[in-house]
């Protein structure tokens, strides 16, 4: 025989250590320093007795700050089932709980994180709304490219402009008649912006004109 003989409550025991270590480094995820260190010990608790007890943290309506650190920990794990609980917490009736969500899965190409920003676009909150494209904007896939065009005619013009800046990025080059008309608003902020995204757009029309592009 080797070792003690394990307590009848052992694994209630371990998912308790688990959880401790979880709610322990939870916060560094917010420290820049010390963010992929974190994500990194996250992960090597990765167990499914780890990921429940996160997805336990995500949807608990108590402590907020613990309810955003667990949203941010499941949007750096993006396993399956980190993935299907965010789609559940992205329906909150709290903006903040909502906004978290895409926050925690902005740049993620992964399908699943793909859908919830989508969905997030149709969210009643405008500035879930850009969130949700800003999130979007380095995906450059058919299915995201093709509701940019659509977005690029939206009444919200901060939204309007995440649109095209993301076309820009892909180089297309329908969107040059929305950033110039952007260069005439009287918005300083959106005249900068614009001016950026047509300088990205001609350096991706540039590449796309060379020989074996």
């Amino acid at each position: 025989r080797f070792g003690p003989e394990p307590r009848p409550d052992s694994k209630h025991h371990m998912g308790t250590i688990e959880r401790e270590i979880i709610s322990a480094l939870l916060p560094h995820l917010g420290d820049e320093d010390l963010r992929a260190r974190a994500a990194e010990a996250l992960e090597r608790v990765n167990s499914v007795e780890a990921v429940e007890a996160v997805v336990a943290m995500a949807e608990q309506e108590g402590d907020r700050a613990e309810r955003l650190q667990a949203i941010y920990a499941l949007g750096q794990l993006q396993t399956a089932d980190a993935l299907v609980a965010l789609a559940r917490v992205v329906k909150s009736s709290h903006e903040a709980t909502r906004a978290a969500v895409v926050r925690a899965l902005a740049g993620s190409t992964h399908t699943q994180a793909t859908d919830i920003l989508l969905g997030a676009l149709e969210d009643p909150s405008a500035d879930i709304k850009i969130l949700a494209a800003e999130g979007l904007a380095e995906n450059s896939s058919a299915r995201v490219l093709a509701i940019m065009r659509t977005l690029i005619r939206s009444e919200d013009p901060d939204l309007r402009m995440r649109a095209a800046q993301a076309l820009a990025r892909a180089g297309d080059l329908r969107v040059k008649e929305v950033l110039m008309a952007f260069l005439q608003s009287h918005n300083l902020e959106a005249r900068q912006a614009a001016m950026t995204a047509l300088g990205t757009l001609a350096v991706e029309a540039a590449r796309a004109a060379q020989p074996g592009a």
